[in-house]
């Protein structure tokens, strides 16, 4: 019967429309309001950009040294 409860509940959250009481974004921290924007937007990689990755991640590894016994 809890399993039922539950789903009832979770039919009705979602049903429900968007809570126009939560605060919006304002212009109050700007940089914070760009920053979350950005996140938001597709990285601009190239695939040179992505070569490049690779190549230094190659590079820079190292060999694992064998534990002691």
């Amino acid at each position: 019967m809890r399993k039922e409860e539950l789903q009832r509940q979770a039919a009705r959250l979602v049903e429900q429309p968007e809570d126009k009481s939560i605060p919006q974004p304002t212009d109050k921290n700007a940089s914070a309001q760009r920053l979350i924007k950005a996140m938001g937007q597709p990285a601009h990689v190239t695939p040179d950009d992505i070569e490049f990755l690779i190549k230094v991640i190659k590079e820079a590894k190292r060999p694992t040294p064998m534990p002691r016994k």
